[in-house]
């Protein structure tokens, strides 16, 4: 059964960014669900990760990784560039408060 219910906006914070889960599957399913129009109209997704990455760079990577793996091909420049746009990255340890303390600062 499916639900027409959807919501309006959404943070998806991952931690563990920079790891093969992320590349390989998390950030390709979200993408697919992107193009089925299956995400919020509003949404963010910020990742965490040990390594320094400026967000282009990360992006970067993270587009090689849903052109290697998708089953429906190579991206199409715009809706990438959407979907990207709605993605960070910073560099963070859940063990350290100060990273929750930089969730509440995005928040707002």
């Amino acid at each position: 059964m499916e639900s027409n219910n959807k919501v309006e906006s959404t943070i998806i914070v991952i931690f563990g960014y920079t790891g093969d889960l992320t590349w390989l599957k998390l950030i390709l399913a979200l993408y697919i669900l992107y193009l089925d129009n299956k995400m919020p109209e509003y949404f963010f997704i910020l990742g965490v990760g040990h390594a320094a990455f400026q967000d282009d760079e990360f992006r970067k990577h993270l587009h090689k990784g849903v052109n290697a793996f998708s089953r429906r091909g190579n991206t199409k420049k715009s809706k990438w560039d959407a979907f990207a746009s709605c993605i960070s990255y910073t560099k963070g340890n859940f063990k350290n408060i100060s990273i929750f303390e930089y969730f509440l600062k995005i928040e707002k």
